[in-house]
């Protein structure tokens, strides 16, 4: 055989040799395990490889007399997957690679055009995931915790201990009991009738408005859970007040002002002015929003909200845009992580 022609059959790549068996170059390197004839160019830490074709179609040839059926499948269907070929060149069948030669030529040809596919995909899902979902009320069992006869309200819980307004006779007194039930305990305060607020994050302290008559405009008082003295916060007189997230600071309503002082009772500032009173304070849990209702005929009152900024300033309130619309709400409260807000709605029935 002439140097020329020797020259002419040499296949000087994987890619040169797989092109050959119509293999892909990741079989052609697990067959050089089982014989296949490569050469390598000696030198360097990669080395180059070659072999010929000649001793390519022997070794195919020596494979067939082993197995005739899969030299058959390599022969005559060399662009099937590369599974067909198990029998005779795959020992163990976890080595078999898990991509046929076929699905790696349209993935690598088609990635991109696939990942922005899969990216879609997953956005879609994530949206309709997010959306919320109505779901029918079902209760989880019920348990009377109470059988005294007297009206309570104003029903607040640090998760373990209930706090509440009880009726006793014609004062409203500060009350507690077990959030699982069992004697209700009067708390001691100075004053002849209170409204009860809110609760602290901490389950320490009781916001609470003192009241002699039928004043619309109340003190702002905190009562310690755990029993002390009771103490004033600032000089502000609000219809209702409410703890912001962290402590910080009390939104509270006065006539049609939505207000915000410091916990400790300073920097008493307007958070917006409207034209009818303001009523159902609720915070969100990331303290960044106050929701509240405005009067308006017959009422009725319509859902508002505004922006609360880190240095304790306001945006533009504005009519809230989620669904209850007009005739809302007798209560309502955000999920501690601001993802649902659960109301009541009045209507005729």
């Amino acid at each position: 055989m002439s140097e020329n022609q020797v020259i002419k059959e040499r296949l000087d790549s994987w890619k040169a040799i797989a092109t050959h068996l119509g293999r892909d170059v990741r079989t052609v390197i697990r067959w050089e395990k089982k014989g296949l004839p490569v050469h390598r160019v000696p030198g360097g830490k990669r080395q180059a490889v070659f072999a010929y074709t000649q001793e390519i179609d022997a070794w195919l040839v020596s494979q067939d007399r082993e197995n005739q059926d899969s030299d058959r499948q390599v022969r005559e269907s060399p662009q099937e997957p590369e599974n067909n070929l198990r029998v005779s060149l795959v020992d163990d069948p976890a080595q078999e690679p898990q991509h046929r030669g076929w699905f790696d030529q349209l993935f690598h040809a088609n990635k991109w055009v696939l990942f922005g596919t899969a990216l879609c995909l997953a956005g879609l899902a994530a949206v309709l995931l997010a959306r919320p979902q109505a779901s029918a009320i079902h209760s989880l069992g019920l348990q009377q915790l109470t059988d005294d006869g007297h009206n309570k309200e104003g029903l607040r819980t640090d998760g373990t201990t209930l706090y509440f307004n009880e009726l006793e006779v014609s004062h409203e007194i500060l009350v507690s009991m077990p959030a699982r039930g069992g004697p209700i305990t009067r708390i001691d305060t100075p004053f002849s009738n209170l409204k009860l607020q809110d609760i602290s994050n901490d389950g320490k302290k009781l916001l609470v408005m003192p009241f002699e008559g039928i004043e619309e405009e109340k003190q702002i008082w905190i009562v310690p859970t755990q029993g002390g003295v009771p103490f004033r916060v600032g000089d502000a007189l609000c219809h209702e007040a409410r703890w912001s997230p962290d402590g910080s600071g009390i939104a509270c309503t006065s006539g049609t002002t939505v207000r915000l002082l410091n916990s400790d009772g300073s920097g008493l500032h307007t958070l917006g002015s409207f034209s009818s009173s303001a009523s159902a304070l609720a915070w969100s849990s990331g303290g960044n929003r106050l929701r509240f209702v405005l009067a308006e005929n017959q009422g009725t009152g319509a859902p508002w909200e505004m922006e609360i900024h880190k240095d304790g300033t306001a945006g533009v309130a504005a009519a809230s845009t989620f669904p209850p619309g007009q005739d809302c709400c007798g209560n309502w409260a955000w999920s501690r992580n601001d993802r649902n807000f659960v109301y009541t709605k009045r209507q005729a029935d």
